[in-house]
């Protein structure tokens, strides 16, 4: 579809596409990686990022506000070099990430009416299973708390966000243990203690989920995380093409 120099069109990691470029006007083409979207996705949604982000390709105005974060973020690094602190350019990064999926229409959508969950029972459930994060939390517990039976609780679930209770839980766990160790203290985060705070008392077994859910070990993130420089499997790369 032809765009203008005042749109933007978004492409969801989860779809093939072709795009044709010509050069009839200035274009910043930004690449993120699967995962890093998805981070920055779950952080403003608290939703399943897949649900999120599996949306056809769109095509919108971008505000010029957020134009011109990104192509600050470009000359910056022109003129000074890759900043120093990771972390700092990691930020900026994130904020610039964020002001682009909340100018999406549909993402705006998604905010007003967040995770799309129409069962007061579903949402009662993950809020409290989200206070617990780190606590043992049984079926059995849950569904007493928002007043169902752990039967009724599963079908709910089934058809909201097409998991079981568990499902959901372990994926929030595992999900938070990725951005702790994604942005580690540098004394006091270690493997353990973010298994542990995430609800995983056994890290062989959270060593093994982690990995089927990320194709990496808790360790392997905690150390190329505290590497010096950019951060590999996550930058945002921008660049002006002519």
């Amino acid at each position: 579809m032809p765009i203008s120099g005042s749109d933007a069109t978004v492409i969801a990691p989860y779809r093939e596409f072709r795009s044709d470029i010509t050069t009839d006007y200035d274009q910043l083409l930004l690449t993120v990686s699967r995962a890093r979207l998805e981070q920055v996705a779950a952080s403003l949604t608290q939703n399943d990022p897949e649900r999120i982000l599996d949306v056809p390709l769109s095509t919108f105005e971008l505000p010029e506000s957020v134009t011109r974060m990104f192509e600050a973020m470009v000359l910056l690094e022109d003129e000074t070099g890759p900043l120093s602190d990771p972390r700092v350019r990691r930020r900026m990064q994130d904020v610039a990430l964020e002001a682009l999926l909340l100018s999406i229409p549909a993402f705006r959508e998604l905010l007003a009416a967040p995770d799309g969950i129409r069962s007061p029972r579903v949402r009662a459930a993950m809020s409290y299973m989200l206070d617990h994060l780190s606590e043992p939390c049984s079926l059995a517990d849950v569904a007493r708390e928002v007043g169902v039976s752990p039967r009724a609780l599963q079908l709910a679930f089934r058809k909201e966000v097409d998991q079981t209770p568990t499902e959901w839980l372990r994926t929030q766990r595992l999900d938070r243990a990725h951005r702790l160790l994604a942005s580690p203290d540098e004394e006091t985060t270690t493997v353990t203690a973010v298994a542990h705070a995430c609800g995983f008392f056994h890290t062989g077994e959270f060593a093994a989920q982690f990995r089927a859910r990320y194709g990496t070990t808790p360790s392997e993130l905690l150390r190329a995380s505290r590497r010096p420089g950019p951060v590999r499997d996550s930058a945002t790369q921008a660049s002006p093409l002519r």
